[in-house]
């Protein structure tokens, strides 16, 4: 992608940087979520942008991450340089979770339906925060949790699980939850908003994609905690973790590596409806259950308005069987 002529530039209305208390507010307002936005970027003042990296920026994203303690692995950058990066979020952005679902739908059939090469790339997102005279400056990546994934999928396949089972195990696991891996501000430009935009905007994307659980691991700093509770995170107590449930059926914990804590935030379905934590399960035994699974009140009904033919056809029945064993 070019860059902008100064002409261009200096035609752009003078922003302002973004106020907290906007950066923190709820995914719904989606007027500038576009796929096309994703690319060109969103200001975040007079001189800085968001927006989806591309091949040229990736050295500098692997200098950020590394600022952050995270190793930039070669599978993301490949997906990047082949235009494969963040594909079904684009699509998602301007198709709404029907679309998304839609362009995943293609990864998983076939026989190489179930591998992380191919099902990851499309779902992963790298933003970068570009200034006009320092280039790139911060940036975040986030993408869907393989390694938790394919320990789910090993557990699983051990309990005796069909073919299918595991496929819409690893298939829930993908598409509707998130891990942000990194978040990287360049030293000398902290303080000005800029993590917190690169923030809002990534949850801001999954959520329009229909994701469920966004999550992370943060060094255990009151600082970095005061930052993601402003971003409507929870930060769990110290060696504690979260059942992901909801999402995969299956009950477990994820916990954060030592050192560290973990951040949570479960996107509650709906429009106007502001992020809220998705209730516990039934008992609290994180054990492995297979075949358990409950559901968030408002999952079901997005799933009927949101969902493909093809998704519903698999987990539609299944799903109003539980509500209804529910009450």
């Amino acid at each position: 992608m070019g860059k902008r002529s100064s002409r261009s530039r200096r035609r752009e209305p003078i922003r302002r940087p973004i106020p907290p208390a906007r950066l923190s507010a709820s995914a719904d307002r989606v007027t500038d979520l576009t796929g096309q936005h994703l690319v060109d970027g969103w200001p975040v003042s007079e001189q800085v942008r968001v927006r989806l990296a591309g091949s040229a920026d990736m050295a500098a994203v692997r200098r950020l991450t590394a600022l952050a303690g995270v190793h930039l692995e070669d599978q993301v950058v490949d997906g990047v340089d082949a235009g494969d990066g963040g594909a079904a979020l684009r699509a998602g952005l301007d198709g709404g979770p029907d679309a998304f679902m839609r362009h995943m739908a293609e990864k998983f059939a076939g026989p190489q339906g179930m591998d992380p090469r191919r099902l990851l790339p499309p779902v992963t997102l790298v933003l970068v925060a570009e200034h006009d005279q320092h280039g790139v400056i911060g940036a975040v990546l986030a993408y869907p949790p393989n390694a938790v994934i394919q320990q789910f999928v090993e557990h699983q396949r051990r309990a005796g699980a069909s073919g299918q089972q595991l496929f819409q195990l690893v298939m829930a696991g993908v598409m509707w939850m998130v891990r942000i891996k990194a978040i990287a501000v360049d030293e000398s430009m902290r303080g000005r908003g800029i993590g917190s935009a690169l923030l809002y905007r990534c949850q801001q994307v999954y959520a329009h994609c229909g994701y469920m659980v966004v999550y992370g691991q943060m060094a255990d700093t009151s600082a970095l905690e005061r930052f993601y509770r402003s971003h409507g995170f929870d930060v769990l107590p110290r060696d504690s973790g979260f059942d992901p449930w909801v999402v995969l059926g299956v009950h477990a914990e994820i916990r954060s590596d030592p050192g560290e804590r973990t951040f949570v935030r479960h996107q509650r379905a709906g429009a106007n409806r502001r992020p809220g934590r998705v209730p516990a399960p039934r008992g609290s035994n994180t054990q492995f259950d297979p075949g358990t699974l409950a559901l968030h009140g408002d999952h079901l009904p997005a799933l009927l308005t949101q969902g493909s033919g093809e998704f519903l056809a698999i987990q539609f029945l299944p799903m109003l069987w539980i509500k209804m064993a529910e009450g």
